[in-house]
């Protein structure tokens, strides 16, 4: 008898999470070139207005399953770009002191210097 194992996520090679968003958008874009065939093809067949039942049928199925494929692969695009949070500590006092104000506007710090939040940061910028 043949011992199953379970995949394991400690094989990722150390790539970086934009490795694997480039990687899911090729195969989005190899995908959705499928679904245009199939796509396509179905809404000419159904066009026909002499198809006979025992083809329509099985066509019509086609065609509402490519609709959801192709659904599902709208939402993996979706997936495909989200930018992976990188949560770091931010020392807030460090923030407000190295900003330069004019002189003429008054400041007061009403902060302890310990005050931190966390903050995440992307590692490709959307601008």
């Amino acid at each position: 008898m043949a011992e199953k194992t379970q995949p394991s996520n400690s094989n990722t090679g150390g790539f970086p999470a934009e490795y694997y968003s480039a990687l899911l958008a090729r195969l989005i874009h190899k995908l959705n070139n499928i679904i245009t065939v199939l796509s396509g093809h179905s809404g000419l067949l159904l066009l026909d207005p002499n198809l006979r039942g025992d083809i329509l049928q099985p066509v019509q199925q086609m065609s509402r399953a490519a609709q959801l494929l192709s659904r599902y692969i709208d939402e993996a695009a979706v997936v495909s770009r989200a930018v992976p949070l990188l949560p770091e500590s931010v020392n807030v006092s460090e923030l407000f002191e190295s900003r330069e104000y004019s002189p003429s506007l008054l400041t007061r710090k009403q902060f302890d210097d310990g005050w931190k939040i966390v903050a995440s940061h992307s590692s490709t910028s959307e601008m």
